[in-house]
């Protein structure tokens, strides 16, 4: 059993909702929340360890979150999802203290792979 807890903060659509069943079947706790409060609010609880956020949330601050997320716990490895073709914004987000960004539509397996190496 993995020690891995994912937080993925995102619309749960069927692709989420296909992502964490698939962690899920692999030994990876997940919780899906939708929104940056909510997101915080579950994190503060110190249970995940990966955090998978949307960039294209609507109404997301993602510096912000980001950077609350990294206060509150340093270590804490951070993965974009998007669907976005702009690499400044994936440079950027990197330099924050982002570990590493997937493109939308999402391979599971290589995330879970992915997920299991950190």
């Amino acid at each position: 059993m993995s020690s891995k807890r994912v937080l993925i903060v995102a619309t749960e659509d069927q692709e989420i909702g296909a992502l964490a069943d698939y962690l899920e079947q692999r030994g990876v706790g997940t919780e899906v929340v939708p929104d940056e409060e909510k997101a915080l609010s579950v994190f503060r609880c110190g249970r995940h360890n990966i955090v998978l956020v949307d960039v294209d949330l609507p109404g997301l601050v993602f510096n912000d979150l980001v950077k609350a997320m990294l206060d509150i716990q340093p270590v804490t490895r951070i993965i974009v999802l998007t669907a976005s073709e702009r690499p400044d914004m994936l440079f950027h987000a990197v330099e924050r203290g982002v570990s590493s960004y997937t493109k939308r539509p999402l391979d599971r397996e290589k995330l879970s792979s992915f997920i299991e190496t950190l």
